[in-house]
């Protein structure tokens, strides 16, 4: 019965270990192909700056920033959109706020630095 049981165990191991496929990629070589929350991409042609996306991000990290010289409109090139990567939790909040489509999470997931004041990205 003792034996039995290690056999079975034994059995299930090879199984897995040898004939399942790999579940790990190899990250340089090999790249997750289904979607995810990655970057953020502002259309700036759709956005009315009504600021939504600011308010619903639970942790802060849009600032939406009027641009040196410029005057208060709803134009958004007048702004800069400023994420910070390095505190945002990807939930997607900010997209599903926006009343006119205008930002999008990517499927660009590569956003390691090595200083935090990189992290901080324009749109």
């Amino acid at each position: 019965m003792f034996i039995t049981g290690i056999l079975k165990g034994l059995e299930v191991t090879i199984k897995t270990a040898l004939f399942k496929k790999n579940v790990t990629l190899q990250y340089p070589k090999e790249k997750r192909d289904r979607p995810y929350r990655g970057l953020h991409k502002l259309e700036p042609e759709k956005c009315i700056v009504c600021n939504l996306c600011v308010r619903n991000c639970p942790i802060s990290a849009i600032k939406i920033d009027l641009k040196e010289g410029r005057e208060k409109t709803r134009n958004a090139n007048d702004y800069d959109f400023i994420v910070n990567t390095g505190s945002c939790m990807w939930c997607g909040l900010c997209e599903e706020a926006c009343p006119k489509q205008a930002i999008h999470l990517t499927n660009n997931y590569e956003m390691a630095d090595y200083t935090r004041d990189k992290l901080m990205r324009k749109l």
